[in-house]
């Protein structure tokens, strides 16, 4: 268009879509569409090299990897789809990849959940949704970005919904702020 420049162009263009709702999926670069999902390589059209940013999310394989270990440490049943973690460990860099390249370019999508009925100890049951590895692996990925930005925003006394700390961690901290403070009544 007369008068715009290419800068102009893509940020209206990200603007756009993410007023849709989009991923971007695509770039345009010297007013020229240069696809996300070309060829090996990820060379522009004009031949300058590799595309920026390739993937829509930037996870990195070692936080992929990283949450496998956590997710292998705490063990656990197998998912709906019945894969338990030695049989995971079978082809590991495989599943792994997969979780990674799904999670970075916007197309994971976690399977259902397999539920388990759990007896309650005054009669009746409560259902426990257990998710497949793969699920483990991508929630404790995520869950490892969230609370990376949320913890520092914590006031130092929340303790609620907060990793390692607990309803006897509150506790604990009120026991020792009221002896160090005279809580006694006025005689």
């Amino acid at each position: 268009m007369p008068g715009w420049r290419p800068d102009q162009a893509v940020v209206a263009v990200e603007f756009l879509l993410g007023v849709v709702g989009m991923e971007r999926r695509a770039w345009l670069a010297c007013g020229s569409f240069v696809s996300s999902t070309s060829s090996a390589g990820r060379s522009g059209m004009d031949g300058q090299g590799p595309v920026e940013g390739a993937k829509p999310f930037a996870i990195g394989k070692w936080d992929v990897a990283r949450a496998w270990e956590r997710v292998r440490a705490d063990k656990g049943a197998p998912g709906v789809d019945e894969v338990s973690i030695a049989e995971f460990e079978e082809d590991l860099k495989g599943n792994l990849y997969k979780v990674w390249n799904r999670m970075s370019s916007g197309t994971y999508f976690p399977p259902p959940v397999r539920a388990v009925e759990i007896p309650k100890a005054g009669g009746g049951v409560r259902l426990l949704g257990v998710p497949t590895i793969a699920g483990r692996v991508a929630q404790t990925v995520v869950a490892a970005r969230i609370e990376a930005v949320a913890e520092p925003v914590f006031h130092p006394d929340s303790y609620g919904y907060r990793p390692r700390r607990g309803a006897l961690d509150a506790v604990a901290r009120c026991r020792k702020r009221c002896w160090e403070k005279d809580w006694g009544a006025p005689g």
